[in-house]
C-alpha cells in the first residue's frame, strides 16, 4: 500500500497548531521564566503572543493568507524588538523574544510558500483544462 500524502490542508493545521503553541508559550513566558516584573519585554510577549494567538485560532477556522502575512510580521517584531525597545542586555526575555520570533518567521513563511505552490500548480492544472476563469 503507498503511503499518503498530507493535504495543504491537514499540513496548513498542523502548523497552525504549532503557532497557536508559539503565541500561548510566549503569553506565558513572563511569568514561567521569571521575567513578569521586566515590563517593557513582558507587555511585548503578552500582546504579541495573544495576536499570534488569536491569528492561529482564525487561520484554523478558516485560512486566509493575510493572517500568515500578519503572523510573519509579528515574527520579526519579536526578533527585532529586544534591541528596538532596549531590552537586548536582559538574557532570557532576548532570547525567548528572538528564539519564538524565529521558529513563528519560519512556520509563517513556509505556510505561505507552501499556499503560493498550491495555487500556482491549480493556476497551471486549470490552463492546462483550457479553464480561464478561476
Amino acid at each position: 500500500m503507498g503511503e499518503r500524502t498530507r493535504t495543504f490542508e491537514e499540513s496548513n493545521q498542523l502548523r497552525d497548531w504549532f503557532n497557536l503553541i508559539m503565541g500561548e508559550a510566549l503569553l506565558g513566558s513572563p511569568w514561567i521564566l521569571g521575567y513578569a516584573s521586566d515590563t517593557v519585554p513582558t507587555w511585548i510577549a503578552r500582546v504579541v503572543g495573544l495576536l499570534i494567538s488569536l491569528l492561529a485560532i482564525a487561520a484554523l477556522l478558516k485560512y486566509a493568507e493575510w493572517e500568515e502575512w500578519l503572523v510573519l510580521a509579528a515574527g520579526g517584531w519579536l526578533v527585532v524588538s529586544p534591541w528596538a525597545m532596549g531590552f537586548a542586555d536582559r538574557a532570557t526575555p532576548r532570547t525567548v523574544h528572538i528564539a519564538v520570533g524565529v521558529i513563528v518567521v519560519i512556520v509563517a513563511a513556509w505556510e505561505l510558500w507552501d499556499f503560493r505552490r498550491l495555487m500556482a500548480a491549480r493556476e497551471a492544472s486549470a490552463r492546462q483544462q483550457g479553464i480561464t476563469n478561476f
